[in-house]
Parts: C-alpha cells; structure tokens; sequence
C-alpha cells in the first residue's frame, strides 16, 4: 500500500495544496474545502509558544475541524522545545503533514524571531527542523520565502537544509519580504528547485489552472500551493488537481454551486463561532464570493452592513437579478 507521501508525489501528476491563511483557514473553511473536493487541506498557522505556555487552552487555540484528511498543521514558533510539546499535543489527531513556516512576513511573528525571521538564522531553523523531525516520522515539510530583504537569496540555503535533516518537501513562496504588488519571482522557485533533488512545491499569483500550470512549465516544481487564489474561489484547488490528473479543463462551478457554497458557509461560521460572529467573519468571505459578477461593486459597502443570514440571501438575489437585467454591453 502506498504510504501518503507517496500518493501525494505520484509519477507526473503534480500535487496541490491548499496554503494556510491567517484569518481564514478556520474550520469552516476547512470544511468548505473539503466540500469542493481540495487534495490537501492546512489549519491556520498553530502558535507553538501559545501552547507550550497554556496547553489547557488547546481547545480554544487550534483552528482544526475534526475528521478533515489529508491536513496539513503548519506550526510557527522561534523554539525547538515548544514546536516538539506542540507535536506531542496534536498527535492525536493524526496530521498527515507536519509543515514549519519559515516564512510568515507579519511585524508580530516576525519580530518574536518566528515565521520569515528564521531565514536569517540558520543555525536556529536546522535546530528546529532537526528536533521535528526527531519527534514526528510522518510526512514533514517547511514553507520558506526566497529570504529577507530582496538580492539576499537564502532559499537555496534552506532547501540544502531541509533536505538533509530528512525533509520531505519544501514550499517555496516566490517573494522576499516584499508587498504583494510586485508579482512572484517564478525564476528564482526554479533555482530552488535545480539545487535540491526532494519535492519542491511553487507558491505564488496563481489564481487560476493556467497560472498553476505555468508555474510548473516554468520551474519544473513538483506542485503547487495555493493561497490568496482561494479566496471566494474554494473550488480552484480540486480543479486544478482534477486537471493535473486528467488533462481535461474542468467546467466552472455553475451559478447553482456557487449559491450552495456560499450559504453552506455561512452556516459553517454560525455553527462554529455563534451568529453574531459568525456573521462578521463571513462579510469578508461574501465580498469574495461574490467578486466576480459584473455589477457588485454597487452593493459592495452594503455587504459589510448585514447583521442576518437572511440578509445576505437577499443581497446575493438582488446582485444576480441585476447582472442579467443589465448585461455588460462592452
């Protein structure tokens, strides 16, 4: 029987992964991935240093819905000892990946040493890839940056790194601590990918089948991860994997699954987080949803208004009913 790993890197088939998304990547999202059929799943980033000092407060800390398989837990932490009690604490529900973010740009995990901030200290980031990988045999990866600051090119570094401490695969987000208006440097993945002989998974604007497969036309990279691309689109990783397996562009999710989706999730968020709350998380989530129709930006303030599910029901009628009786005449 083939072991995950093996089936995740299956011959020519490239794999797809879904990123973690702090913010999002709560477990009604985690649900409504694994509605639109997405290969692998991630928690949010799992603070390590929060549950080392308060393991009592596992409950409220970990964005983890019981029983989604294939998941990826992405730890962060500055600490070797807190990512190991982190493992210890998790192990029970039985992840399939182990992934250590080497990468996160945010000021307040950047400057607790944690996330990108481990890209300028190597010595630090093999002691912790070391005791990781002492403590959990499953499938483990780390998720990097190409460095710092732009022209200091430390990924090769820490691909080196990762693959001699018994790494699996690595993902390599195709940006320095850069904003996201300068586009993903596809290249320097593919530098990444020529000086290691493990998996290398590319991150970075894909947005679409074609981007992802031009990132693997491009880099030679063994998968994909996605990440800003899921946001309003939770059906983009299971299409793209159907594609890479299939060669066949799957057909757009209908007008019908994208209503069914929407509403499934904001039921989700209730039932997660009460109504009241649930409904303020989701207000971000229907904007995305709902990007794509012509007309919304007419309604775009009102989104984030609504204080009832039923309220948003209406609101998606009204916006459908006003594309098709004012068709784009361009």
């Amino acid at each position: 029987m083939k072991t995950f790993l093996q089936t995740l890197f299956s011959g020519e088939v490239p794999a797809t992964l879904s990123a973690p998304l702090a913010g999002v990547s709560d477990e009604a999202f985690q649900r409504i991935l694994r509605d639109c059929n997405a290969p692998v799943i991630s928690t949010e980033m799992i603070p390590t240093a929060s549950l080392a000092k308060h393991p009592k407060g596992l409950p409220k800390i970990l964005r983890w819905y019981p029983g989604i398989h294939p998941i990826n837990a992405q730890l962060f932490g500055y600490s070797a000892e807190h990512m190991v009690q982190t493992i210890d604490l998790i192990r029970y529900l039985q992840p399939d990946i182990i992934d250590i973010n080497m990468g996160c740009p945010a000021k307040k995990i950047f400057r607790n040493a944690a996330g990108l901030a481990l890209m300028n200290d190597l010595p630090r980031a093999t002691r912790i890839v070391r005791a990781v990988r002492s403590s959990f045999s499953g499938p483990l990866s780390i998720k990097i940056r190409l460095g710092v600051q732009p022209g200091d090119f430390r990924a090769p570094d820490f691909a080196r790194m990762a693959e001699s401490e018994g790494v699996d695969f690595i993902t390599v987000h195709g940006r320095y601590r850069t904003t996201y208006s300068q586009p993903a440097d596809w290249d320097s993945i593919a530098a990444v990918r020529d000086c290691v002989s493990f998996p290398v998974i590319g991150n970075g604007d894909i947005f679409t089948l074609e981007d992802a497969r031009n990132l693997i036309k491009r880099t030679g990279c063994n998968g994909v991860m996605i990440a800003r691309g899921l946001l309003g689109n939770p059906w983009l990783p299971g299409r793209i994997d159907r594609f890479f397996r299939t060669g066949v562009i799957p057909p757009e999710p209908t007008l019908q699954e994208r209503l069914r989706v929407f509403a499934q999730h904001l039921d989700y968020l209730i039932q997660q987080y009460g109504e009241r709350k649930g409904i303020l998380i989701f207000r971000k989530h229907a904007a995305w949803y709902l990007k794509g129709f012509r007309h919304v930006s007419q309604f775009r303030r009102q989104i984030f208004t609504l204080t009832r599910p039923e309220e948003f029901y209406k609101l998606v009628i009204q916006i459908v009913l006003n594309d098709a009786l004012n068709p784009r005449t361009d």
